[in-house]
């Protein structure tokens, strides 16, 4: 992503998000694909980076998916790797993990959020990104996720 690029990142998947809500079905014209492969290159396969400038970018790209919102639900495939992926920087996951907060609510989503949510070790940084599953979740209205307990949020374990 060049800097004109990275600049340009969320203000302009905010207004492809904007654009995809008044017109239905312009998430897949070619003009918005395009734009949400392009954030995507970014993130590689796997969000795995090489340098603090690729984090940063990876950063940025994630961001932006999120602000894109349901033109981004092409990329979720990418977005589930980076959120499963245990070596890379717990602040890459969270912002995959956030990336998901526009999209549509489907139970394949949920599951794979979940299981990432199962797999995590409890330091500090899964802990963060534990918190802000929960909260990804909670903002979903899939029936899956209403029915789970909230010692399943804790994934296991007791909060308290």
């Amino acid at each position: 992503m060049t800097s004109d690029m990275t600049r340009a990142a969320l203000p302009v998947s905010a207004v492809v998000n904007t654009y995809c809500q008044q017109y239905d079905g312009l998430e897949s014209t070619d003009e918005v694909t395009q734009i949400i492969r392009q954030l995507e290159v970014e993130l590689r396969h796997d969000c795995r980076s090489q340098s603090n400038e690729e984090t940063s970018r990876m950063l940025t790209a994630l961001r932006a998916l999120g602000n894109a919102g349901l033109a981004a639900s092409h990329a979720s495939r990418t977005l589930d790797r980076c959120v499963r992926n245990n070596h890379i920087p717990t602040a890459i996951r969270v912002a995959a993990i956030n990336a998901f907060r526009r999209f549509q609510c489907t139970d394949s989503i949920v599951r794979s959020l979940m299981l990432n949510g199962r797999s995590s070790h409890l330091n500090r940084g899964a802990l963060c990104s534990q918190l802000l599953l929960t909260s990804s979740l909670l903002s979903c209205t899939c029936t899956e996720v209403w029915q789970i307990k909230p010692a399943q949020l804790a994934f296991g374990r007791t909060l308290i």
